[in-house]
């Protein structure tokens, strides 16, 4: 996606200005054939993506990039994604319970347009991984 090299030179700015469209068009992927796929500037891994059926007939596609354990770069990625994803739609809730598997998380939760939004961190000590977690939700 276009956004990921503009990031790289103009990180406040491109970030807020392409993700929104990003993020629409992760929902559209949700409720289509298309493969399914997001970029993240930065990001040690590709994506691995994928699309759910939910109750109530929502469909759903989720990202998920693997760090090694508590890195500090899972974390900046998941507050530049934050930031980014919060310019784009209202603030829903907040989870960041303490767990026994995964051993740590922390769930951010959007509305954007008419599509629920999600950004997590989720530390897996028995795997020595740090996952972030993107999800688009579509309406019913």
């Amino acid at each position: 996606m276009k956004w990921a090299l503009s990031l790289l030179l103009f990180p406040s700015v491109a970030f807020a200005d392409g993700i929104c469209a990003d993020l629409n068009d992760l929902v559209d992927q949700a409720v289509s054939d298309r493969p399914v796929t997001f970029d993240l500037a930065g990001a040690p891994t590709p994506p691995d993506c994928s699309r759910s059926l939910e109750l109530g007939g929502v469909r759903a596609v989720t990202c998920g990039w693997s760090y090694p354990y508590r890195d500090a770069a899972a974390m900046a990625a998941f507050d530049d994604l934050l930031g980014g994803v919060a310019r784009c739609g209202d603030v829903l809730g907040r989870d960041d319970s303490q767990v026994s598997h995964p051993d740590s998380y922390d769930l951010r939760m959007f509305s954007v347009q008419d599509a629920e939004v999600s950004v997590s961190l989720k530390d897996k000590g028995a795997l020595a991984e740090t996952w972030l977690f993107l999800r688009a939700a579509s309406g019913s």
